[in-house]
């Protein structure tokens, strides 16, 4: 499904914030970081100014970060059997185990 405008306009300017507030990843939004890393004054205040759009954002916003990260990994895996996609595939387990 296509995301719309909005959304993507609202991801680029989390994402900025992210870096000029923060000094943070340029890939990640401001929300999911705040959860990754675990400042709760922020994870509360987000969570509040988003609670009309969802509920527990920042953790849905970390989860979005590492789909959208997958998917690039995904786009530039390789072929399969190189080293790329072994390389791949031991990052992928690990996600799916820290994410237990």
């Amino acid at each position: 499904m296509e995301r719309t405008y909005l959304l993507r306009t609202g991801d680029a300017l989390s994402q900025l914030g992210n870096v000029l507030f923060f000094n943070r990843e340029a890939n990640h939004s401001i929300c999911g970081d705040s959860y990754f890393y675990g400042h709760r004054r922020w994870v509360r205040f987000w969570d509040v100014v988003f609670r009309p759009i969802e509920r527990d954002h920042c953790y849905n916003a970390h989860d979005r970060d590492v789909e959208r990260m997958i998917e690039r990994l995904v786009e530039h895996a390789g072929k399969e059997g190189s080293d790329q996609t072994r390389q791949f595939d031991r990052l992928i387990a690990a996600i799916e185990t820290s994410r237990r």
